[in-house]
């Protein structure tokens, strides 16, 4: 079992913070931060969760549990700013927001198990945010596109297409046939171990 902490990188979808943040700056629009941007996060580069991943894979122990942080914890409201600041922006970009019911107001992980297995990320959080932001730049209409798209379940559902992991759990084949009734092209993935 696998559990990073918050990822950010290359390919990330526009709803989350980071790319959300450049996508928007670079736009001059008001950038949303729920409450006052104290929630804590544990921000971890993409690559690095791969390399954590695949070091399990190679070196961990069935049925033990890997946490995947970064040990690079930042405030919301921190790391809108420091993006603001890395493009140039204007930190009077920054819209509070109401928060949504029940926000985590910190998320951190214990690694030490997976660092005794020889991990440790690489990338710290100030390269890894101008890595992003390159990224975001360079692939603008990437970004736009599924921005546009508003990713959330209401446009998976009009797609009609859903992947359901424990599906033939006592829920989870109960969800399937309920779609499958609905017209939806329902794909199971019921043993995470073997990936049938």
């Amino acid at each position: 079992i696998i559990r990073p902490s918050n990822n950010y990188g290359p390919w990330q979808y526009p709803e989350k913070l980071i790319p959300l943040t450049i996508l928007r700056a670079t736009r001059n629009l008001k950038v949303p931060v729920y409450a006052r941007g104290q929630n804590r996060r544990e921000w971890l580069y993409v690559s690095d969760c791969a390399q954590a991943i695949g070091l399990i894979l190679q070196r961990g122990k069935i049925g033990e549990v890997y946490n995947a942080g970064s040990g690079q914890e930042r405030m919301n409201i921190d790391v809108v700013k420091s993006i603001l600041r890395h493009l140039s922006r204007p930190q009077a970009l920054i819209a509070f927001v109401k928060d949504r019911p029940g926000h985590d107001l910190r998320y951190a992980l214990n690694s030490g198990r997976l660092n005794q297995l020889g991990w440790k990320a690489k990338i710290n959080f100030k390269d890894g945010i101008e890595k992003t932001a390159r990224w975001d730049m360079q692939n603008a209409a990437w970004l736009q596109k599924h921005y546009s798209k508003k990713l959330s379940i209401q446009y998976l559902m009009k797609t009609k297409k859903v992947l359901v992991t424990g599906g033939a759990g006592f829920i989870g084949s109960q969800l399937s046939e309920q779609l499958v009734c609905r017209g939806y092209q329902v794909r199971v993935l019921d043993n995470l171990a073997t990936g049938r």
